[in-house]
């Protein structure tokens, strides 16, 4: 099959997936890609490769002998770095994003936030530090390069120089969360102990917020932070024990408390199909997370300051002045009397006298018809006891 074709890559894609059936412990493939991995064995790992040429031998699959590389203890896949240790973004790659200078227009800052997009994994707060230059690439948003979106060029090209290195999750390890809300960013970081001791990060995680969800309660914000960061993880967190840890103390008492808003009612139903707890953490402690609301940015500081002066009503606290007010009793109703008459006789006065309310009727089509169908008894009793009573 051609590779120009639009469907070529699914289709290659599937074939491979069928020949590596069976082999899913050693060996994946992205499109013509495969990586083979195996313990520290050597004896192991070349029988792992054995078998996957087998399988390509099988299929009548060929390999160019100058592009494999066998037996390597550090390997370079997808633009990743891989290793014992863990995975890092591949020097090279990053060096070219490095190198690049100033966006002149959207199309080309569009294209440097794609780029370094590939590697937000690994970068802390990312959605916070390219805020400045998302702005930009905004629908009727006017292209005015200041000194914030130098800033923010800048640090985040710096920041993929000096990106931590990932570990590889262990699935019978507990893992934990740790999430955090800004004014108008959350945050993530995904963590394992190793036998150590040592928390090492997993994934890192940001996400901007958008005009309305900025204006939402802080309790709202956090809560959201943990919903947000376990849609995203799922593939890690589905099935497996792990400790969300969180520098809100209300969110302790998220799953246990009827008395939260709907939004919240719905974030923790889903959260309550993860197998997991929630502790709170000291601000100082939640070094992770905590790193998005750690730099400031004046028009969304100014915005926030706004919101956050705009009372917070609780959805029973409305339900309940709701029903206050609309109380109704019948009683009441029967002895009240009109205490002057003049603006009723005035409000009559004010028709022209040879107005006719079955006329006016008459002439509206559909009031006709509706008459017709209550009168001949051929509407609904939903119907009938709507306009009848």
């Amino acid at each position: 099959m051609p590779f120009g074709l639009s469907n070529a890559p699914a289709v290659f894609q599937e074939l491979m997936n069928i020949v590596l059936q069976g082999c899913e412990g050693f060996a994946m493939a992205y499109l013509d890609d495969i990586l083979i991995f195996s313990q520290d064995d050597p004896k192991q790992h070349i029988r792992h490769i054995q078998e996957v040429i087998n399988r390509l031998r099988q299929h009548n699959l060929k390999l160019k002998l100058k592009k494999c590389a066998f037996l390597k203890e550090e390997t370079e896949y997808l633009g990743f770095v891989i290793n014992k240790d863990g995975i890092a973004p591949d020097p090279k790659k990053v060096e070219a994003v490095k190198n690049l200078p100033a966006p002149k227009n959207v199309r080309e800052i569009r294209g440097f936030i794609g780029m370094c997009s590939y590697y937000r994994r690994f970068v802390p707060n990312f959605s916070k530090i390219a805020e400045p230059l998302i702005n930009l690439t905004k629908k009727y948003a006017r292209f005015k390069w200041t000194q914030e979106c130098q800033s923010a060029f800048d640090y985040l090209k710096e920041s993929l120089t000096v990106v931590p290195l990932l570990a590889y999750p262990d699935t019978n390890k507990p893992y934990v969360l740790y999430t955090d809300a800004s004014n108008n960013c959350v945050g993530a970081c995904l963590t394992q102990e190793t036998d150590e001791g040592e928390e090492k990060p997993i994934y890192f995680l940001s996400h901007k917020l958008s005009h309305t969800q900025t204006k939402w309660s802080t309790i709202e914000k956090e809560a959201f932070a943990i919903h947000y960061a376990l849609q995203k993880l799922d593939h890690y967190l589905h099935g497996a024990q792990f400790t969300i840890k969180t520098d809100h103390k209300p969110l302790k008492y998220l799953l246990d408390s009827p008395m939260q808003n709907k939004k919240i009612q719905l974030w923790a139903l889903s959260i309550a199909g993860y197998n997991c707890r929630i502790e709170y953490v000291k601000g100082e402690d939640n070094h992770c997370a905590d790193l998005l609301s750690r730099i400031p940015h004046p028009e969304t500081n100014e915005m926030c300051k706004k919101s956050e002066e705009e009372p917070d009503i609780d959805d029973r606290t409305f339900e309940i002045g709701v029903i206050n007010s609309n109380e109704f009793n019948p009683r009441d109703f029967a002895n009240c009397h009109v205490e002057d008459r003049q603006e009723i006789t005035k409000a009559v006065s004010d028709l022209p006298e040879e107005f006719n309310l079955r006329d006016e009727q008459e002439k509206d089509q559909e009031v006709v018809r509706i008459n017709y169908r209550l009168r001949k008894g051929t509407a609904t009793k939903a119907e009938q006891t709507h306009y009848f009573g």
